[in-house]
């Protein structure tokens, strides 16, 4: 028998959200904010966004829903809110570094735009060094949930992917010539 310990869950969810009218905020702040270079190597990202922002105004409460609902699976009692949120335009060969979050308890990412070939999400297994290490002379037949050290998942749009602020994880570089991935990223926190 094995018992599956020390999870690490990647919580998905489709939303029935008006892409059109995100693309059109999306453009609207590239114009307005020159934005900051954190994790993103090439492409966009702006400033955190104000809470008056129509994008804010827009997915708050479904990331909050999500939130609390993916927060439940830890047994966390507390409410979760959304701390910050940010805009993200990745173009031709643009990705982002292997980071975490610092600070919040759970982060995500909400894609508005994801062309073919834009670049997957790729998290990465917290014991990575020690794998690498301890796999370096296994031979194995076929890598999966247990045996991976790092998981990828096709961005997809009108989706919403949260996982623990401590995971760290990176987006490959967008390999569409012509189209822009984009995406929304944020953190939460515990509301207590």
């Amino acid at each position: 028998m094995i018992s599956s310990i020390f999870k690490v869950p990647v919580y998905v969810t489709e939303l029935n959200l008006d892409l059109n009218s995100k693309n059109k905020v999306c453009n609207t702040i590239v114009k307005k904010d020159t934005g900051r270079i954190i994790s993103n190597v090439g492409g966009y990202q702006s400033n955190d966004l104000d809470d008056d922002n129509d994008l804010i105004k827009i997915l708050k409460d479904d990331i909050e829903t999500h939130a609390n609902k993916f927060a439940e699976e830890f047994n966390n009692k507390a409410t979760q809110k959304l701390d910050n949120l940010w805009l993200n335009c990745n173009k031709y060969r643009d990705t982002n570094i292997p980071h975490i979050h610092v600070g919040a308890y759970l982060s995500g990412v909400y894609y508005i735009d994801t062309p073919k070939d834009c670049g997957n999400i790729t998290f990465q297994h917290p014991a990575k060094l020690l794998l690498e290490y301890y796999y370096r002379n296994q031979k194995v037949s076929e890598y999966n949930t247990l045996n991976s050290m790092e998981w990828d998942f096709k961005p997809v749009a009108n989706t919403l992917y949260l996982f623990p602020s401590w995971l760290s994880h990176y987006v490959q570089e967008n390999k569409n010539k012509t189209k822009t991935r984009i995406s929304i990223s944020f953190n939460t926190l515990n509301n207590e």
